[in-house]
């Protein structure tokens, strides 16, 4: 019979002293295996860009010359699809010159649509200067390529246009 006094089991703490030249090693150890993994995995730096949209309603340029209203959804849904395309990618693995492909870089490229009428592109990897350079890089083709598609656009209706107004200045 055990008197009041005594203790049936040993707490944790006087079980760690108790074992303190077994428990030691074994604690050093893991503390040096979670900072080698830790510095090993390390982690990644991301960056962020918005691009801003126009309203494409009412603007028979951003339809493709159709007459059906443009959702502004939808359309803002298309535009991110376009910067994670091949041709915006291409162009920015080309700026990077890291030898990343395409599929690398649309790994690290996320855009996503916000609000309805901007689109926020993220860039993640390990270096913080790279992906920040690949954000910029991404955004800054978007636009050239949009600005682009948008210019080839108004020139057919400026054709279009100025064909049919010459017609009418033929009957007349």
């Amino acid at each position: 019979m055990s008197s009041p006094m005594q203790r049936a089991s040993v707490g944790p703490v006087e079980a760690w002293w108790r074992y303190r030249l077994r428990n030691l090693p074994l604690c050093v150890l893991l503390a040096a295996a979670a900072a080698f993994l830790a510095f090993s995995l390390g982690g990644t730096s991301t960056a962020t860009s918005s691009i801003y949209l126009t309203d494409p309603r009412g603007v028979p340029i951003f339809r493709d010359g159709t007459t059906a209203a443009a959702d502004l959804l939808t359309y803002a849904q298309q535009r991110a699809e376009f910067v994670r395309s091949d041709d915006v990618l291409t162009l920015a693995a080309a700026d990077l010159a890291n030898g990343s492909d395409i599929q690398d870089l649309r790994s690290k490229v996320a855009a996503t649509v916000t609000n309805g009428s901007s689109i926020t592109v993220t860039c993640e990897d390990a270096s913080a200067d790279v992906a920040a350079k690949l954000c910029t890089s991404v955004v800054d083709h978007y636009q050239e390529l949009s600005r682009a598609d948008t210019q080839a656009r108004a020139q057919i209706a400026i054709d279009t246009l100025s064909s049919q107004r010459q017609e009418l200045l033929d009957e007349l």
